[in-house]
């Protein structure tokens, strides 16, 4: 049976130095990151997107890491969205963080999941993978397991979902990349196991599993240090 969801770490915390955007990338080094590039202007948001095609605007904020809620995400965009989607941008911005960076990322397909590491005070280490990635609090489709994994553990531990056959080529689905999905939670889980109690948990949603053989990619990062 799946086991209940960790309560997710409170926004509050991030006053007091959660890890974000470039830096929780630069931390979480042993994962794939989708590109992102820092935009200053509408005219380069829009130069962008109309070389990447679809493309998400956001605003990095480590006081405010949980985005979605405060509107400081826009997207899909194209060339003809993108400018006013800076401008949308930067104006809420000024009103919560005026030195946090906006980032253009171009949109990625896939299989969403969400993967997580914590360090539980009394077993240590610890990491989940569930599906449904930004909605996995509603599909509630989670499995945990001690850190560190080997990429062998951490492939079983995804295809032991209830939702393993989006993965796997449901109702003629391609097959998504499982084994790079499970190169992401191994590495997590040798970061917390690593990290020696140094972070309390850390968040990796969502982690995009693109088609078998195109790997995957974590759209967003955050770390939460033990002092947080």
């Amino acid at each position: 049976p799946a086991a209940a969801l960790p309560d997710a770490p409170h926004p509050a915390a991030a006053a007091r130095g959660v890890v974000a955007g470039a830096a929780a990338r630069r931390l979480l080094s042993g994962i794939e990151h989708v590109e992102s590039v820092v935009v200053t202007s509408r005219e380069q948001a829009a130069e962008l997107a109309g070389r990447w095609g679809r493309s998400f605007l956001k605003v990095e904020s480590e006081a405010h890491p949980h985005k979605t809620e405060l509107a400081l995400v826009e997207g899909p965009l194209d060339r003809a969205s993108a400018g006013a989607a800076y401008a949308r941008l930067a104006e809420r911005r000024s009103a919560i963080d005026a030195a946090a960076p906006i980032v253009m990322q171009p949109a990625v397909g896939g299989v969403e999941l969400a993967l997580g590491a914590y360090h539980d005070p009394t077993f240590g280490p610890a990491v989940m993978v569930a599906t449904g990635g930004i909605f996995l609090e509603i599909v509630r489709d989670a499995r945990f397991a001690l850190a560190p994994l080997d990429e062998e553990a951490a492939l079983r531990l995804i295809r032991s979902l209830r939702g393993a056959p989006l993965l796997l080529g449901a109702r003629g689905r391609p097959r998504a990349d499982v084994r790079a999905a499970a190169c992401a939670l191994a590495a997590l889980s040798r970061f917390i196991a690593d990290a020696d109690g140094a972070y309390s948990s850390v968040d990796v949603n969502p982690l995009m599993v693109r088609e078998e053989g195109k790997g995957a990619v974590a759209v967003d990062a955050i770390a939460f240090p033990a002092e947080a």
